[in-house]
Formats: C-alpha cells, structure tokens, sequence
C-alpha cells in the first residue's frame, strides 16, 4: 500500500472516531451560574427587541461611472525584418 494511501485512511478513520465520539456521549453541556440559578427560581425573562416594519420600494439598476482609462505599463518589442538572421 503507498504512503499516501495509509495516511488518507489514518486521517479518515481518526476524523470518523472524533465525529463517532460526539454521538455517543450523552452527558448535556452544563448551564452557566447565572441562569441555573435564576431557572430554578422561575425569574428567568425573554430579552426585550426592538421591531420595524419595512417595506420594498424599487431601486435603480443604472450604475454610471465617469472616468479614464491608462495603461499601467508599456511594453517594447522589437520587430525584425523576415530576411535578417537571428544568429
């Protein structure tokens, strides 16, 4: 089997056993201080949001520009003529 190939495999199966070990566990995430304590006691609020209604207008799908354009660089090639020898 070529190197190449055993790394992949290598790679593959301990990526497949890291993704495999979160399926198994099944202990939850612990909840933080501050809300364990106030979920117990029933004090716990929804945050307060602010709404607005939008509404869809239409928008101009012109874009025009002014400008000029310049080359950002020259180039120099030189010609020879068909008879001459490149000797």
């Amino acid at each position: 089997m070529k190197k190449s190939v055993a790394v992949a495999l290598v790679l593959l199966l301990s990526v497949a056993l890291w993704i495999g070990s979160g399926f198994l566990s099944d202990s939850k995430p612990p909840m933080p201080a501050e809300t364990a304590s106030t979920a117990s006691a029933g004090l716990l609020h929804p945050p307060s949001v602010q709404v607005e209604t939008l509404r869809a207008g239409s928008v101009a799908q012109v874009l025009q520009l002014m400008g000029v354009t310049a080359p950002r660089r020259q180039v120099h090639v030189p010609a020879r003529p068909k008879a001459q020898s490149l000797r």
